[in-house]
């Protein structure tokens, strides 16, 4: 498998490289709010849910959303 490269090797060229760092960053940060305004969305959608439910809704939703 000379084209394969392990998890170390990837997270090395990521954070070796601060524009890699950046952009994982920069990732993270829109996929985090993201889950807030899904989550704040459905919060307003249904009153009467759980923490429990919302949490798996939005999790649902964000596993098993389509483009």
């Amino acid at each position: 498998m000379a084209g394969k490269k392990t998890i170390n090797q990837m997270s090395g060229i990521v954070f070796d490289d601060p524009r890699g760092l950046r952009n994982l960053e920069a990732a993270m940060a829109l996929f985090w709010s993201a889950w807030e305004l899904k989550e704040s969305y459905l919060r307003g959608e249904n009153p009467g849910w759980t923490e429990e439910e919302l949490q798996r809704a939005v999790r649902d939703w964000v596993l098993y959303a389509k483009s």
